[in-house]
């Protein structure tokens, strides 16, 4: 389910990332080891990409960015949870 084929609509696995209080983790997870494939965190790999993308961009550029920063950036919602019901970043919202 979480590794669907192509062209297989994400919205039940997502749907199901809104609702896990490990969401953040599992995202940051996949950013660091550069999964590129299946739903992580409750991205596809599509938004993935566009994050590590911006990310570079903005690391040439002398500056970082959180993961929550680009989350707003690529317009990705990943979870329904009150923000004291998930489990927190490691690294203080950091991914290198």
């Amino acid at each position: 389910m979480f590794f669907p084929t192509r062209g297989v609509s994400l919205t039940a696995v997502k749907d199901i990332c809104k609702s896990c209080p490990v969401v953040k983790p599992c995202l940051e997870y996949s950013m660091r080891t550069v999964e590129k494939f299946g739903v992580w965190g409750g991205t596809s790999e599509r938004e993935r990409r566009k994050m590590r993308g911006i990310r570079r961009r903005v690391l040439q550029r002398g500056e970082d960015i959180d993961i929550s920063t680009l989350l707003s950036v690529v317009n990705v919602n990943i979870s329904t949870l009150k923000e004291s019901e998930l489990e927190p970043y490691s690294l203080e919202d950091y991914f290198k």
